[in-house]
């Protein structure tokens, strides 16, 4: 399937979340950035057919790609004394080392990138890995 650039929009759903230098590029590219916030999407058999909006209009599409936010369930990150990144995921290194000693981040907690399994259980195998080598010299500094 060949996706044409003039088929692709991309709607914000009321937020300002491109810059104006973004809205040139995806422009110059013939993609239209719509700013309007969404009331409905509506389709059928599992297809997306229109998108609706708050002022009335709606688009007709084939399909579409959705970005959802996501937020930490709990406050317990932050109860701990842990920072926040701008994405809402507790900051940290590499290892999933927090500025509190004793505390790891990993998957979800994190918040980097898409929230997949494989992914979390990929970060989840490192911090252990880190969270261990730092118990281990723990032990042997004494």
């Amino acid at each position: 399937m060949v996706l044409l650039q003039e088929t692709v929009i991309v709607c914000t759903n009321g937020k300002q979340v491109v810059s104006g230098r973004q809205k040139q590029i995806l422009t110059k590219h013939g993609i239209d950035v719509i700013e309007q916030s969404i009331s409905e999407m509506s389709g059928e058999d599992g297809y997306l057919r229109t998108i609706h909006f708050t002022n009335g209009g709606e688009i007709d599409r084939d399909g579409g790609i959705v970005m959802t936010g996501l937020q930490q369930a709990t406050p317990l990150a932050e109860q701990l004394g842990c920072t926040l990144d701008h994405n809402g995921g507790v900051e940290s290194d590499e290892f999933g080392r927090t500025a509190i000693p004793g505390v790891y981040a990993a998957g979800d907690m994190k918040l980097t990138g898409p929230s997949q399994l494989i992914m979390a259980a990929s970060e989840g195998s490192k911090v252990a890995a880190a969270t261990v080598g730092d118990i281990v010299e723990e032990g042997f500094s004494k």
